[in-house]
């Protein structure tokens, strides 16, 4: 069953379209990491590839500057996955020009090939209806002269590719960033603002401590007027003190 499928552009592996699908298992994902790989060096590995990942298979196609990729089960047939490739590496040229294609800029630039792909993965997830459409021998001879190449991990040089079980998938650091100008401009002016808050505090604790009548109300007022203040001050002070745990360096970083 074919699960994910992209069209990148082969000199420089900029994603022009893909299948929009919501399937966020394990295996796929780092299929879909690895994908990313080989369209950096698609042009370098002959026309037909293939490669292994955890329980789905990579198979791509590059032809006429442009690399179509999809991802599917181990188990789906070789002929019928790059007869898939073939038929949108066909739809997709005959849709764009190469001029458009060479000047794209953005990537998913013709993201409304989807529909393409979405009918085309479809049909072919269905293999009983394309018994009548193709000729699975003449294709099978076909990979048998020219059999497609196994893309192996030392194919993509130091990015390693992690074939095994979600046990040895650690968590991704957060990410820092450094505190620019006007982020320091924007930390001064909520400490200043929380310093008004406290100096509002002090004359209506001087003023409201010796009324006879207010021997605890007055506590209450004073507590309501300095929690506001005391939050700002830790939601601008927390950044500093985790960073400053994290790191040794002259910056002040946040975390997003």
């Amino acid at each position: 069953m074919i699960r994910f499928a992209v069209i990148y552009r082969a000199r420089d592996g900029l994603a022009l379209s893909a299948s929009t699908d919501l399937d966020s298992s394990f295996d796929l994902i780092e299929s879909k990491k690895c994908s990313k790989l080989l369209s950096k060096k698609a042009r370098h590995f002959p026309t037909k590839c293939f490669m292994v990942v955890g329980n789905f298979a990579i198979y791509f196609l590059t032809e006429n500057d442009i690399c179509c990729l999809l991802i599917c089960e181990k188990s789906y047939a070789a002929v019928l996955a790059f007869s898939f490739l073939d038929d949108i590496k066909q739809g997709f040229l005959q849709q764009y020009h190469k001029v458009s294609i060479e000047s794209a800029i953005r990537p998913y630039s013709f993201i409304e090939f989807d529909n393409f792909l979405q009918r085309t993965k479809q049909k072919y997830n269905n293999p009983r209806s394309l018994t009548v459409r193709i000729d699975i021998g003449q294709l099978t001879q076909e990979l048998q002269r020219d059999p497609p190449y196994h893309v192996s991990e030392a194919d993509l040089g130091n990015k390693k590719v992690n074939m095994s079980s979600p046990v040895a998938i650690a968590e991704s650091p957060k990410k820092l960033v450094p505190l620019g100008f006007f982020g320091f401009i924007a930390c001064c002016l909520c400490l200043i603002c929380c310093s008004m808050n406290l100096m509002k505090a002090t004359p209506f604790v001087n003023d409201h401590r010796h009324v006879p009548h207010e021997e605890h109300g007055w506590i209450i007022k004073t507590i309501s007027v300095l929690f506001p203040a005391f939050f700002k001050w830790i939601s601008v002070l927390h950044p500093f003190v985790s960073t400053a745990s994290k790191t040794t360096t002259k910056y002040n970083y946040l975390h997003f």
